[in-house]
């Protein structure tokens, strides 16, 4: 195997309003087998306030995929530099990617690990077994917390505050991670970005168009706006609808009177856009494929970000071909490039090492079945058995991915203390943090570190 890295560097930033020095440091981690054999590798992307304390706050974030670096998190929302994506309605990042200094770089309040899991990044695997192993949600929970009760043991932090901030997969990670993590480690908050907890043996028990409605009215809404409400009011009124007339009509099918049928259907067209002869040969009922390509007819809309539309035709890959989604499409290339630039140019470490960004095979081939997860109820006992343990929940409204109404209905359905929970839905994405909303997400996000009310 290549020798493990190894590498820090001494910074300056400006964070709260005032200078702050730092160690970045670059570090691979080993995952032994039983018998002490270098099995595979996970690297972390360090931020430590100096001089070093040792019982300030840590926050620990990882993307999602699963099979994905920290790429976006680092670069969008976490890291010292970082790209200014745009707003959809006034242009996306564009070449050549540029990358800035991170304004709300939230180093003055908690240092910051970022880190890349098994198979991504400079991260290696040695063995055909360790991608069984590691590959799948019990044992990629359980070489997280290898990793963080390591890095904690070589800078002594056992008296910090440790902070889980995972996206999109990465929230089913906060969980499984949190239920597998030392007892001697302090967790005090989990931080869901693009919450969806429900895969593997999780099971949600609606109708996915009943519990999604707010997500398809926020994309309708913006896409054909015209004699409608503002947003927040137009999203009350879907909720409503949801809830009552529309989830009434699907269960009661055939037997629904012809006079309540067209007017649920009249409504149902109003709060989603989608075609009337598709809503009625389909009994009401649309997939979330159907939506992203009826919404905007001639156009496909994103699922990670609704706002940002791509046209469909011969030169677009087949529907739900990721690598030509319209918003990783649009905004992708600007973070693939901005982890050489920061790299190279920033900090000035260059490995002779291949970077993965994501992978395919990784998520195609996960285990959501291992250690018997559910995920669904994992968080519930986290917070009964941890009475100090608080939760903050990040999505955005035009994400139809890990919608904001997944939210609604988990806390509607688990027993998560209210005191102990903070919940936001902003004008966003999938990826919260992507324009104006960015400010708006590191001010909660620096409220809830500080635990400030």
């Amino acid at each position: 195997m290549q020798e493990l890295l190894r590498y820090k560097t001494a910074q300056q930033a400006v964070a709260g309003g005032h200078k702050v020095d730092y160690v970045a440091t670059i570090e691979e981690f080993p995952l032994r087998t039983s018998s002490g054999e270098i099995e595979a590798t996970m690297v972390t992307y360090s931020y430590i306030r100096q001089p070093e304390e040792s019982d300030r706050p840590i926050i620990f974030a990882y993307n999602g995929g699963p099979g994905s670096d920290s790429a976006w998190l680092h670069f969008g929302l976490l890291g010292p530099r970082r790209i200014e994506v745009g707003e959809p309605e006034e242009g996306l990042v564009d070449f050549p990617y540029e990358l800035q200094d991170n304004e709300e770089f939230l180093i003055d309040i908690c240092d910051i690990v970022l880190i890349d899991p098994v198979g991504t990044g400079f991260t290696q695997v040695l063995t055909e077994e360790a991608k069984h192993k590691y590959y799948g949600v019990q044992g990629d929970a359980e070489s997280f917390a290898r990793l963080i009760e390591n890095w904690i043991a070589q800078h002594s932090r056992w008296d910090a505050s440790v902070y889980l901030l995972g996206e999109s997969y990465g929230t089913i990670r906060n969980v499984a991670l949190a239920d597998v993590l030392p007892k001697a480690i302090h967790l005090a908050g989990i931080i869901s970005v693009g919450t969806s907890f429900n895969v593997g043996l999780s099971e949600l028990h609606v109708e996915p168009c009943v519990r999604r409605m707010e997500a398809y009215a926020a994309a309708a809404w913006y896409h054909h706006r015209e004699n409608k409400p503002p947003l927040a009011e137009h999203l009350q009124q879907a909720h409503q609808f949801a809830y009552t007339d529309y989830a009434k009509a699907l269960l009661w099918g055939s037997q629904l009177p012809l006079a309540e049928y067209e007017q649920t259907l009249k409504q149902l067209q109003y709060f989603t856009a989608m075609p009337e002869s598709h809503l009625r040969r389909n009994h009401l009922r649309f997939s979330e494929r159907d939506f992203v390509q009826m919404v905007c007819p001639g156009e496909e809309v994103s699922v990670y970000d609704a706002r940002i539309k791509a046209p469909t035709g011969p030169d677009r890959k087949a529907a739900g071909d990721m690598n030509d989604e319209p918003q990783t499409a649009a905004v992708g290339p600007a973070f693939a490039a901005a982890v050489f630039k920061y790299l190279y140019n920033n900090l000035k470490f260059m490995p002779d090492r291949q970077y993965r960004q994501k992978s395919l095979e990784i998520a195609v081939g996960w285990d959501y079945q291992s250690g018997g997860i559910n995920t669904m109820d994992l968080l519930e006992r986290l917070m009964r058995r941890k009475p100090d343990l608080r939760v903050f929940f990040v999505n955005g409204l035009f994400d139809l991915q890990s919608t904001a109404d997944f939210v609604t209905y988990y806390l509607a359905q688990y027993e998560i203390p209210g005191e102990r929970t903070l919940v936001r839905a902003y004008e966003s994405g999938h990826m919260t943090y992507f324009g104006k909303p960015f400010y708006t997400l590191t001010r909660d996000l620096r409220r809830f570190i500080i635990n400030e009310e």
